[in-house]
């Protein structure tokens, strides 16, 4: 394999795959994503980078941080919450909006 200014690109791959199945994931994508900057058709990394791509797509999908609906009804009811308790003179506290 030819050599990058900064290591083999069969190295980076390698620290990619390590960190792929150690789910480091955001980490091995961006390794897999030098490899194939410097070598657009490695035959490992692009399959790879694929894969992982679509399984970081699926967990933000199911993530709750992402589900905005949710996200934002919470946060309605939470305003109204801490209004109802400001106007019945109530000191701060904890709320719980679940």
């Amino acid at each position: 394999m030819i050599e990058d200014s900064s290591g083999s690109a069969d190295a980076k791959f390698q620290q990619a795959f390590s960190l792929h199945q150690q789910g480091r994931l955001v980490e091995a994508r961006n390794f897999y994503e030098q490899v194939l900057r410097a070598h657009p058709a490695h035959f490992n990394a692009l399959p790879r980078l694929a894969s992982l791509r679509e399984r970081l797509f699926r967990a933000h999908r199911g993530a709750p941080l992402f589900d905005t609906r949710k996200l934002t009804t919470d946060l309605e009811k939470a305003y109204q919450t801490i209004q109802a308790r400001h106007q019945a003179g109530l000191a701060t506290a904890h709320i719980d909006i679940s």
